[in-house]
């Protein structure tokens, strides 16, 4: 059981979210918080020694993968792109409050570097055009999911 982004935070926010449990009211009736949240952390893995919190834990990662993002301020961070390359799609909100799709680029050429957001649109076919960059204040971004993918027809 992989420890997300979170790390020790993450697991005593677990710890504190399983307290509110109805499962937790039975468990602690006959054994000590020590006994139930006992665990080994071993690089990016967590070990819990009752099964009942490693079930817990499976089903608190599980919610916490389905989970909608949420806005991330401009000024708390930006993402993460590699220089000359199709830059990261995102949804961003400017400061006049307007939502856009856009692509957070990073481009290097001749010693000068530029990094700016890029909307573009995109045609009946799927493609993108019409690219431009965004002048608007950008106030806070998520990142979009991947498209999905139709089925292959064989």
């Amino acid at each position: 059981m992989k420890i997300k982004e979170g790390g020790v935070m993450d697991i005593q926010n677990f710890i504190a979210e399983f307290k509110k449990t109805f499962v937790y009211d039975l468990l602690s009736m006959t054994l000590k918080d020590e006994q139930l949240f006992e665990h080994v952390v071993d690089g990016d893995s967590v070990l819990w020694f009752k099964e009942q919190t490693r079930q817990m834990w499976l089903m608190w990662e599980k919610a916490k993968a389905q989970a909608v993002p949420e806005w991330i301020s401009v000024e708390d961070k930006l993402p993460e792109t590699e220089p000359n390359t199709d830059g990261v799609v995102c949804a961003v909100v400017c400061s006049l409050g307007n939502v856009y799709r856009a692509r957070y680029m990073h481009d290097v050429d001749i010693g000068v570097d530029t990094k700016y957001w890029s909307e573009f649109a995109v045609n009946y076919n799927g493609r993108e055009y019409e690219h431009y960059e965004i002048n608007a204040k950008i106030s806070h971004w998520m990142p979009l999911p991947d498209a999905p993918q139709e089925p292959a027809n064989d």
